[in-house]
């Protein structure tokens, strides 16, 4: 063979990127297009408060319960067929969780859609790692900016549609189900019909769920960590800024830049990261200047300060940590199947862990009758995410 003749670099085939962009858009916004109709609905369906809250509840629990089956799923159908499935599944349960008007029928179809994200979220981080191969951290961009997007577009879309255009709640929701169908016919097209993509993913080498991993266990931690610090300021940054004696407009303007300047973070972050790499200094420094912005929001600060603050750690906290966070196993493992299995652990732990955090730190709320507290528990929550980044990022390898 000539000695010249050089093999030419890896190219990610340009459909790559859309599929994961596509499919990760699907995953949040039936989620976040509950919130602005939720009183709707429980007036309509003659349904409390506290009730309704669980159409929203049970797909997160269900993100976290049902992502085990991902990597056994996977390894028994097909990665791509599994995502394919799935999308399918979430987008039929957005469909038929209003059509009927019926509570019990509401309630399930909520189950099956936290079983379909809950299965297509730790596969699409295996589709990226097989497919991107040593390009994961460009396609990790693409599924980030996708989550954050869309979870934006869900809730202000909602609110559009039911408060301003007068829609009903249930077309409100069922809308959704339009282009996650589409996206589903479209994955479809490319994987689900393909005998020879069929025998490359039974030829690809099957995963086991990383129990016996010191390591694993290190990232079920940190994800859940920084989950919890974000289900935390969504639950109680309003109140928290209304006890500093913020008004409510310029409080639920710094709510809403706390959540858009998450679609910032979801490609800035990555980006950040591409370029320097996932350094334990540059993650280090990343969670340093979040526990800043914690400190800069506990003190008695300007309003000026308080929005860099805030504008911030919508940055960091609302989707630059969890991008972070999503890398990690591309840097423990070679595999798809394998970084399909890992992700799926560390996602599993980490949301039953950090579904907890907001209901132990609004404990402190009710033992000293302050908002503060809260945040003070939330700079233990930063501290000890920034101690398992350091823990983590002392000894690195890849496992094959």
């Amino acid at each position: 063979m000539n000695s010249s003749v050089r093999s030419k670099p890896y190219m990610v085939p340009i459909a790559c990127f859309w599929l994961v962009f596509l499919a990760a858009a699907s995953l949040r916004v039936t989620l976040t297009s509950l919130g602005p109709v939720l009183s709707d609905i429980a007036n309509n369906l003659d349904l409390s408060s506290a009730i309704v809250s669980f159409l929203v509840t049970i797909p997160i629990i269900c993100m976290g319960v049902f992502a085990l089956f991902a990597a056994p799923l996977s390894n028994r159908f097909g990665m791509e067929r599994m995502i394919t499935i799935s999308l399918f599944l979430i987008g039929l349960s957005t469909v038929t969780r209003s059509y009927f008007h019926s509570t019990l029928w509401l309630f399930l179809s909520s189950f099956l859609m936290g079983i379909g994200i809950a299965i297509a979220g730790p596969l699409l981080s295996g589709y990226v790692k097989r497919h991107f191969k040593h390009k994961s951290n460009v396609g990790m961009i693409f599924y980030t900016f996708g989550i954050s997007i869309s979870g934006v577009l869900g809730s202000f879309s909602s609110s559009f549609l039911n408060q301003y255009l007068g829609w009903d709640w249930a077309i409100t929701l069922e809308v959704w189900a339009v282009p996650i169908l589409l996206v589903s016919g479209i994955w479809a097209a490319f994987y689900l019909f393909r005998q020879s993509e069929d025998s490359a993913q039974m030829s690809a080498p099957k995963a086991k769920m990383p129990w016996n991993k010191p390591r694993a266990w290190m990232l079920v931690a940190c994800f859940g960590l920084q989950s919890g610090l974000f289900y935390t300021n969504v639950a109680w940054l309003l109140p928290f800024l209304g006890e500093k004696g913020i008004n409510s407009f310029h409080a639920n303007m710094l709510f809403n830049l706390f959540i858009l300047n998450g679609i910032v973070g979801s490609f800035l972050i990555p980006i950040i990261v591409i370029r320097i790499g996932l350094k334990a200094t540059a993650i280090g420094a990343i969670t340093l200047i979040m526990l800043m912005m914690l400190l800069l929001l506990l003190g008695n600060s300007s309003l000026i300060l308080v929005y860099l603050a805030v504008a911030i750690l919508g940055i960091l906290i609302s989707s630059g940590l969890f991008a972070i966070t999503m890398l990690l196993p591309f840097n423990e493992v070679n595999d798809g199947n394998a970084v399909a299995s890992w992700t799926a652990m560390m996602l599993f732990g980490g949301y039953c862990f950090a579904a907890f955090i907001p209901t132990l730190l609004g404990l402190l709320y009710d033992l000293t009758g302050s908002y503060s507290a809260i945040y003070w528990g939330g700079m233990i929550n930063g501290f000890l995410l920034f101690v398992m980044f350091c823990i983590f990022f002392r000894k690195k390898g890849i496992e094959k």
